[in-house]
């Protein structure tokens, strides 16, 4: 379910060689990350995290959905049967893949493909990294005037590359991992709340909490 860098960073330059990015925004991060309180050094061999759930609420309080520019659309034809229009977009999704650049199911369609889906909610959003316009010519979508008849959103993240480094594929179709899923749920008006304590409840928080067993074994 996690789509980021994959592997165990000892220490900055490791971090930075997993992260992609050069020593220097790394250390930077460290530092930052320990001032803050939710990291620690023990000399050059480990970088320990500390506070991971108050880390996560403060991410909460700085990122909502609606901060990324959402576009509603709709499709070109008629849709008589949601399961139905679904399974022909991700067709369309396959079949157009390299023409459709860097896509990113989230928040409510990526848990029914993450398989811990729990509310009923309906809301499409896929996170589109090239012309928006193209995307929804190339799908055969519309823009709807009207967001309550919008048949999905196509959505330009405030964030490309921690959404777009997360991604991964499930079922041959690109999909946010699940704490990008987790943090779009959360203020989502229909019913993401609720989504969202799933998908903590199941998932973060045993990661959180294997975590944690480590830390202190280190410590």
């Amino acid at each position: 379910l996690w789509g980021g860098p994959k592997g165990y960073a000892e220490n900055a330059f490791q971090l930075s060689k997993l992260a992609g990015v050069s020593q220097m925004p790394a250390n930077l991060w460290a530092q930052a990350m320990e001032s803050s309180g939710y990291l620690k050094r023990i000399g050059r061999k480990n970088m320990i995290p500390l506070r991971v759930e108050a880390l996560i609420e403060e991410w909460i309080g700085r990122y909502r959905f609606s901060d990324n520019n959402i576009y509603p659309v709709r499709s070109m034809f008629r849709v008589s049967n949601h399961d139905a229009f679904i399974g022909e977009l991700f067709e369309e999704i396959k079949l157009n893949g390299e023409k459709l650049g860097e896509l990113g199911i989230a928040a409510h369609l990526a848990c029914k493909l993450h398989e811990v889906k729990h509310s009923s909610a309906r809301s499409i959003h896929i996170y589109c990294r090239e012309d928006i316009h193209n995307v929804a010519k190339i799908l055969k979508l519309v823009p709807s005037e009207d967001e309550r008849k919008a048949d999905l959103f196509l959505v330009e993240p405030k964030y490309p590359k921690s959404v777009f480094g997360g991604v991964l594929k499930k079922k041959e179709l690109p999909v946010c991992d699940i704490l990008q899923c987790y943090l779009d749920l959360y203020y989502l008006p229909d019913r993401g709340r609720e989504q969202a304590a799933i998908v903590y409840e199941n998932i973060i928080s045993q990661i959180i909490k294997s975590r944690i067993e480590r830390s202190e074994y280190l410590l």
